[in-house]
């Protein structure tokens, strides 16, 4: 945390409080108090600000100047200064991975806040802002976007600086001093990848407006990434004039050089050319007259200013300056020597321009954008001959000097009003989305899409919206089923069945639970196809459109895509590689799919991954059990009888949440439901039998892809998870009167249950001889099976009943 900040710590009754200073080379600080202070277990940094001053919008950045670093995303700063100048105070969330707990800072009067993604993520669900203005935009922020609860109605304001769509030139231009330029490599190429994605996505979303720094960056943007922005604003960084205010030059300032850079290992810059320059100035008999300050800092420093030492008139002065301070030194020096080999925003240049400093540069991006050609001051290359010409006619004409000087303050006055930049961002910040008007075009549906809803106001929007945002939407039937909610969900449902009227339709039910939904959904759905998603998941609408692109011509019976399983305590999500070994697009046939080699790996048709032709559902009679957990195995497999043809489209879709306490897939609901995942294997048992004919593809696939796991996860969850010997043999009776009973139970689940035991041989030694417990698991495997058996039934009468009740608890 930065100094003058303030950030909330859990602490424990017997913990201890440690807090460690951390200041930086060539530094000064003066630190006159640290302030502790108990707060409740519930305070929020966030809802203390919000609640006392709710804003109407925020902005969003990874960087931010502080104390720490004074120097990060200053362009981003000017803007909040020059809002904060029209009277508009907007928050800053910084967001970082590193933020581990939230911090908040003021600087010049802006109020700060430090998070990591997660954290924004429950920010933008439960405060709505009318406009979220997003500096750097990449695929983590793009996740928490897509997470959250509260974002259709507000206006995302994307400010591109550079590095969020010209990351492939960046790549290949950046790279260290000294060496060949940098080529990409594999994780280069997927972080590519990703981000395009990323950019394709949210280029099309209809309440985002995307800023570009400069013509030429977004001309350049749209040709390296293969598409257009349509909603787009060309909007250069602000200079502020009263910072960088207009200076009298005078001829003799036309001697005086300055050289203002970050001195990393980032041949970006340039900083090496300028030394070149330099070199080159020097064997000019002119040089004598020149006086040269050269500013910085950075890993860098020692080896590229190194031949600049010997040189008498050349200052090296290894510090950063604020802007007011640079703006000061822009009185003394006339000429800013900014060599670069890609820039496409023009921040620095611009900044001297408008203190009348002339700047000498080479043309490369978007500098001709700030910086005419007819001034004269750019070269055409970075080289360092080019560059010293021009320094060598401002030395030989001081008038020419003079009217550059004037005319290029001129130029960045005219360009950089304030009405031309933070005049026009408030106008955008201002505007409100339209919504999109979604309307059918008379046909059938093409896919029904039934969301099963209990108790899920706060999540039911995001799963709608995320649907209803692709632009097929009018291709779609949305069924909410509200399944006897006992919260808002209903209000929320017809709430959204009135915004989005003739695609959005509510069916409420009494509850009985996930099954009854599924099986109402399917009874009122009128489209081609049918699929589901949980009321807590959501999908990616760019997945959702390409399938919707494809069903158009499709005739299988079954369409598999794609799922992806979103952990929110992570800043990325986790894609499921389940048919990875399927040719994509292909027609396949069900009875192929049994082989692991050409067919499935693990796992068949899911509840997350597959659509079904609506009457193949229909004519398979499926209907799910009512009042019962788990029921999504039965979806997967009771209609497999009347499934002939399936494909795969290698798209993701599904946005399968994870991680909250209330899903049945954690270890706790298993162990409560255990009946009901007892019920659902039996269900599933039951139509093995009667509706799979033994020794067919079919029937191989539901034993060993469906049933299987779901038998060894039943014997995990009674004889490890409640240790409960009795109930482990009362479902293995059951099992034991189907004809494939062998088939599911052994070895897997025989394994499971020797492995539970062994280790229930380490809660049970203070019960029994430490020689016996202690020579199961080295005997020979015969032996092995002997006294396992031996133990059992020893431990069923002989272990303390305390021992074994204690076990259950802590487990």
């Amino acid at each position: 945390m930065p100094f003058n900040s303030r950030t909330v710590v859990p602490k424990g009754a017997n913990e201890a409080l440690v807090v460690k200073l951390e200041i930086g080379p060539h530094s000064t600080v003066l630190l006159t108090q640290v302030t502790l202070e108990p707060v409740a277990a519930d305070y929020d940094l966030f809802s203390e600000h919000f609640q006392r001053q709710p804003p109407t919008s925020i902005i969003v950045s990874p960087l931010y100047p502080s104390t720490q670093s004074q120097y990060a995303a200053t362009f981003a700063h000017a803007r909040s200064r020059g809002y904060q100048s029209s009277g508009h105070r907007f928050p800053v969330v910084v967001v970082s991975y590193r933020h581990r707990r939230p911090t908040t800072y003021e600087i010049d009067g802006v109020t700060v806040f430090r998070t990591n993604y997660q954290g924004l993520t429950e920010l933008l669900s439960r405060w709505k802002f009318s406009s979220v203005v997003v500096h750097f935009f990449d695929e983590h922020l793009a996740i928490a976007f897509d997470r959250a609860l509260q974002l259709d109605e507000s206006h995302l304001i994307f400010i591109c600086h550079g590095a969020e769509t010209l990351f492939d030139d960046l790549v290949r231009e950046s790279g260290p001093y000294f060496a060949p330029p940098r080529r990409p490599d594999g994780n280069d190429l997927e972080r590519s990848r990703r981000r395009h994605a990323t950019l394709a996505k949210y280029a099309r979303h209809p309440n985002a407006t995307w800023v570009f720094v400069s013509q030429w960056q977004k001309l350049r943007s749209e040709e390296l990434l293969g598409f257009t922005f349509e909603r787009h604003e060309i909007i250069h960084n602000y200079v502020d004039p009263g910072v960088f205010v207009d200076r009298e030059r005078r001829p003799e300032h036309r001697h005086r050089i300055l050289i203002s850079r970050r001195w990393d290992n980032e041949r970006n810059y340039a900083l090496d050319v300028s030394v070149r320059t330099i070199l080159e100035l020097s064997r000019r008999p002119f040089f004598g007259d020149l006086e040269i300050l050269v500013l910085g800092d950075g890993d860098t420093w020692d080896a590229l200013a190194a031949p600049l030492k010997p040189f008498q008139n050349v200052t090296l002065r290894r510090s950063f300056l604020s802007q007011e301070d640079l703006s000061a030194l822009y009185a003394d020096y006339g000429v800013l020597l900014s060599p670069i080999h890609y820039d496409n925003a023009g921040v620095a240049s611009s900044e001297a321009a408008m203190s009348a400093v002339v700047v000498v540069s080479n043309d490369v991006g978007a500098v001709t954008e700030f910086r005419p050609l007819t001034l004269g001051t750019i070269a055409d290359a970075c080289e360092p001959a080019a560059l010293a010409d021009i320094i060598e006619r401002l030395h030989c004409e001081p008038e020419w000097y003079l009217q550059v000087a004037g005319e290029s303050r001129q130029h960045t006055q005219k360009l950089l009003t304030w009405e031309a930049t933070i005049g026009r961002e408030l106008a955008l910040i201002e505007r409100r989305p339209v919504p999109r008007a979604l309307r059918t075009d008379g046909r059938p549906p093409l896919l029904s899409i039934a969301i099963p809803t209990y108790n899920m106001e706060t999540m039911l929007e995001r799963c709608v919206h995320s649907i209803v945002r692709c632009e097929r939407a009018h291709r779609l039937e949305v069924l909410i089923v509200d399944d006897g909610s006992r919260d808002r969900s209903a209000e929320v449902a017809r709430a959204l069945e009135a915004r989005y009227a003739g695609i959005v339709r509510v069916v409420s039910k009494e509850n009985g639970g996930h099954g009854s939904a599924v099986n109402t959904g399917l009874a009122e759905a009128r489209g081609r196809y049918f699929r589901v998603i949980d009321s807590d998941d959501y999908v990616d609408w760019v997945g959702l459109d390409v399938q919707l692109e494809r069903l158009e011509a499709e005739t299988s019976d079954v369409v598999l895509t794609d799922y992806t399983e979103d952990w929110p305590s992570y800043d990325w999500l986790d894609p499921q590689d389940l048919y990875g070994n399927l040719p994509p697009w292909q027609s396949l046939n069900i009875d192929d799919m049994v082989d692991i080699n050409y067919g499935f790996r693990r796992w068949g048709p899911l509840l997350s991954t597959s659509t079904y032709r609506t009457d193949v559902l229909r004519r398979a009679g499926l209907r799910l059990d009512e009042r019962c957990a788990y029921v999504d195995m039965e979806y997967n497999v009771l209609a497999l009888h009347e499934v002939e043809t399936l494909r795969y489209y290698p798209v993701g879709v599904y946005r399968y949440s994870q991680g909250r306490a209330t899903q049945t897939v954690n270890r706790e609901a298993f162990i409560k439901k255990h009946r009901d995942h007892e019920r659902v294997i039996v269900r599933i048992a039951d139509y093995i039998d009667a509706r799979l004919m033994e020794g067919t593809a079919r029937h191989r696939y539901a034993l060993h892809f469906v049933l299987k796991p779901l038998v060894v996860l039943q014997y995990r969850i009674l004889l490890e998870w409640i240790c409960d010997p009795k109930l482990a043999r009362d479902f293995e009776n059951k099992l034991k009167r189907y004809s494939f009973a062998k088939e599911v139970m052994r070895p897997s689940a025989k394994e499971t249950s020797r492995k539970a035991i062994i280790s229930m041989g380490e809660i049970i030694k203070n019960a029994l001889p430490h020689a016996f417990v202690d020579g199961i698991e080295p005997a020979p495997p015969v032996e092995q099976v002997r006294a396992l058996k031996l133990l059992k039934r020893v431990a069923r009468y002989f272990v303390p009943h305390i021992v074994v009740k204690t076990y259950k608890q802590q487990t």
